[in-house]
């Protein structure tokens, strides 16, 4: 189970409850549906590096990704350029998804991939993709011993569990989350 499937299940039964809240609200059914018509911008077992700032439409493109069945290597929109270049190089993603502003900032370094700024609605891709559970679907880069960043992969799945296991060990009764942009990280 992805994140993406987490939103599907529970949008069959909520469908109607605000979902993001940010710059619009949607709820679980607005986004099952922007997610499920700009999924087909991504393809299952492919790379995609997601640099984007805070927002709903990173969110979705996130989910868009997850539920296409792609390899989704999350990174900070701050990441510098040398450990951008180094990523990049390393991945070798089918595709980088960020904002404009970022891709302003780092278009020398982003020259030659496949960088997309604005997902177009395509056709839509009913269901979430299920992985299977040997399958990578989130990739994450941490600085390693001497300072060697390595790539850490994570099962679908095992992201799950993790927010699972959160959510149960710090007996939150509710869960309430409004999305805001810091404007002095821009």
């Amino acid at each position: 189970m992805s994140l993406a499937t987490l939103l599907y299940e529970k949008g069959k039964t909520n469908p109607s409850k605000a979902f993001l809240i940010g710059e619009k609200t949607l709820t679980y059914n607005d986004a099952i549906e922007e997610i499920s018509s700009i999924a087909s911008n991504f393809s299952p077992g492919e790379t995609v590096v997601h640099l984007m700032y805070n927002s709903i439409p990173s969110i979705l493109a996130y989910l868009a990704a997850f539920w296409a069945g792609s390899k989704i290597i999350a990174l900070d929109p701050l990441t510098s350029a040398e450990d951008l270049k180094f990523i990049l190089e390393d991945a070798k993603p089918a595709v980088v998804i960020t904002d404009d502003e970022i891709y302003n900032r780092e278009k020398d370094i982003l020259k030659g991939y496949k960088v997309i700024t604005q997902l177009q609605k395509k056709e839509e891709i009913r269901e979430p993709y299920e992985y299977k559970d040997n399958e990578a679907g989130l990739i994450y880069y941490y600085a390693g011993i001497a300072g060697k960043t390595m790539q850490v992969l994570h099962s679908p799945r095992r992201v799950i569990k993790n927010i699972e296991e959160s959510y149960n060990t710090s007996q939150i009764q509710e869960v309430r989350s409004v999305l805001r942009e810091c404007p002095e990280c821009k």
